[in-house]
């Protein structure tokens, strides 16, 4: 915790009720994120890059909401500046990441998913946020590292991979949450909340449908993933017409992108580096089929 944080102060600064606790909470990509309880309530602070993201944040909120999604937190106070650092104020939302084994759970993701996509719809929030993690960009400036992951695919291949998917277009553009995985899903009394909108942009919204499943295959057990995946699949097209090339070529997207990040840290990635191989090619083989 950043010494300068004065939570008694804070409090009392945006009438929270009486300073009882904080406490440090799992950080996120860019985010540190703390739990603060008073004698009213328990609210969650996290830092931000800028008073921007704050300001484009709370403008994604209240459109969200007013085209009909609410599952995610209430955002208090968008933005305020203490000790030279930005930080947000949204409710807590208690809940654990959803659980693929829990019967009903993989259905309501898709229901989350779709919900959003819609809801989005028409915002022009995040217009002119630049993609942190673009592909082309990162492939390019540590590709050379891409033997130290020691995957069974030769550097040619990885570099025929990122050119096309690189040079992937779409007319369909809109605001996408850019980080719509599991890790950012809570799920309490069958709802799938979704949290941490700080990489939202503009962007297919196929990539968020995308990441949702990629994600999900990820983290189901082997013998699971073809019912999961089957089951995410079966329940969207039952509320969207589904473009399966579209959304086959945004997964694989979506798991070159996390390849390009390893082979940023090849050392201290090389396991994640393994799970994501294990998707490219589980999807490669199964996608087509469901």
């Amino acid at each position: 915790m950043r010494k300068h944080m004065n939570f008694k102060y804070l409090c009392q600064q945006f009438d929270l009720g009486r300073f009882k606790a904080a406490c440090p909470m799992a950080p996120g990509t860019v985010a540190q994120v703390w739990r603060l309880e008073t004698d009213i309530s328990t609210y969650l602070v996290r830092t931000l890059r800028d008073q921007e993201q704050g300001e484009r944040e709370w403008s994604i909120h209240r459109h969200l909401r007013k085209h009909g999604f609410s599952s995610m937190p209430a955002i208090l106070v968008p933005c305020f500046q203490q000790a030279g650092r930005w930080y947000q104020i949204q409710e807590f939302c208690s809940g654990d990441r959803p659980s693929l084994e829990r019967p009903g759970t993989v259905g309501r993701i898709a229901v989350m998913v779709t919900e959003l996509m819609k809801a989005a719809e028409g915002c022009t929030a995040a217009m002119d946020v630049p993609d942190r993690f673009d592909l082309a960009s990162v492939w390019s400036e540590f590709r050379l590292n891409w033997p130290l992951l020691e995957l069974p695919l030769p550097q040619g291949d990885a570099d025929r991979w990122v050119e096309r998917l690189s040079a992937l277009t779409s007319s369909n553009r809109q605001l996408i949450h850019g980080d719509l995985g599991l890790w950012n899903m809570l799920e309490r009394k069958n709802e799938i909340r979704v949290i941490d909108f700080g990489e939202a942009r503009q962007g297919d919204p196929y990539f968020d449908l995308a990441s949702a499943l990629a994600g999900l295959i990820n983290h189901s057990s082997p013998e699971n993933r073809k019912q999961n995946a089957a089951e995410f699949l079966a329940m969207c097209r039952e509320r969207m017409t589904l473009d399966m090339e579209r959304l086959e070529n945004q997964v694989f997207l979506w798991v070159w992108r996390g390849l390009a990040q390893c082979v940023r840290e090849p050392e201290a990635w090389k396991n994640m580096a393994q799970r994501f191989y294990h998707a490219l090619i589980w999807c490669e083989e199964n996608l087509h089929e469901l």
